[in-house]
């Protein structure tokens, strides 16, 4: 069951499962509150799954050769989406957006290798 959750959550958040999963291991915050769940997801590479301590989902994102890799997304706790980042072997790439807590659009960030390279921030 949890792992078709997983599956599913993933397709919507926009992250493509292209090898099995396997859960490795759960944390549990100080009130034992699940608070992150890692899933193996190929040789190298490890996603991770973070809660706040109301169970709404934080963050996703993965890991490849112990490098923050591939797309990731961040949630505030009342559950707007705040982020959506990119990573090449630990190193910001792309286009990365960013939202308030209330969901209002900040600025989009442009990353080549690590260095910003353009912003758009908008009209105030």
């Amino acid at each position: 069951m949890k792992a078709i959750f997983t599956l599913c959550s993933c397709l919507l958040l926009g992250f493509s499962v292209s090898h099995a999963q396997v859960e490795l291991t759960r944390s549990l915050d100080d009130n034992g509150k699940l608070s992150a769940i890692w899933f193996q997801m190929g040789p190298e590479e490890v996603q991770v799954i973070r809660f706040y301590a109301n169970g709404q989902l934080q963050e996703v994102g993965n890991w490849y050769q112990g490098r923050m890799h591939g797309s990731w997304a961040m949630w505030a706790e009342n559950g707007h989406k705040v982020g959506e980042a990119h990573y090449s072997m630990g190193r910001k790439t792309g286009c990365w957006k960013l939202w308030s807590p209330e969901g209002e659009w900040q600025y989009d960030l442009l990353y080549d290798q690590d260095q910003l390279v353009d912003a758009q921030i908008p009209a105030r």
